[in-house]
């Protein structure tokens, strides 16, 4: 999974990075929390955290 399906599934979820991250982590651990940092790292460096990959996996199978 690359980089690219991250920012695609944020369009398809009209989010932006911080919201597309929150729901992410809600999803993955069933909490809210801040993801600042993620997604700083996301932007700056392109690293997606595990979480996030996942949560996309799964709006993938969904075909959202």
């Amino acid at each position: 999974m690359q980089t690219r399906d991250v920012l695609d599934m944020m369009t398809r979820t009209k989010t932006d990075e911080g919201d597309f991250f929150r729901l992410a982590h809600i999803y993955c651990f069933g909490v809210d929390v801040n993801t600042f940092n993620d997604v700083c790292q996301f932007k700056l460096h392109a690293i997606v955290p595990p979480y996030v990959l996942r949560y996309v996996e799964a709006l993938m199978e969904a075909d959202i």
